[in-house]
C-alpha cells in the first residue's frame, strides 16, 4: 500500500471544492467547452496544537533583536480567529490533526 500523507484529505477536499466551484454553471454553457467562474476562497488551517487548550503565558520572544513578552497560543485565540470568518461563505476551516496531548 502506497505511503499517504495526513494532508492528503484536506487537499483533496480543497481541490474538489474548486474543482466544482470551477465547473459550476453559467448561463449559456457550450457542451465543448467548460466555463470557469473566479473563486475567491480563505483556507484556514490549524495543525499540531497538541490539545494546548491553555495559553503560553508571559512568554519572551526576540523580535528584531528587542525581547518583547507576549502570550501565545490557547484554543480560546483560536476560537476567535474562527468566528471572524463565520459569516463568510468562502472559508474553508481545516483541522489537520495531532491534537492528543498537551494541557487537555
Amino acid at each position: 500500500m502506497p505511503p499517504t500523507s495526513k494532508h492528503t484529505l484536506p487537499v483533496a477536499l480543497a481541490l474538489s471544492l474548486l474543482c466544482l466551484r470551477a465547473f459550476g454553471g453559467s448561463e449559456d454553457p457550450s457542451p465543448s467547452e467548460p466555463t470557469f467562474a473566479p473563486l475567491a476562497l480563505t483556507v484556514v488551517h490549524i495543525n499540531d496544537h497538541h490539545s494546548q487548550l491553555d495559553a503560553f503565558a508571559d512568554t519572551t520572544l526576540n523580535l528584531d533583536g528587542t525581547a518583547t513578552r507576549v502570550d501565545l497560543g490557547g484554543f480560546a485565540r483560536v476560537t476567535s480567529a474562527f468566528q471572524r470568518y463565520a459569516n463568510r461563505s468562502d472559508v474553508i476551516k481545516l483541522h489537520a490533526g495531532d491534537a492528543i496531548t498537551g494541557s487537555l
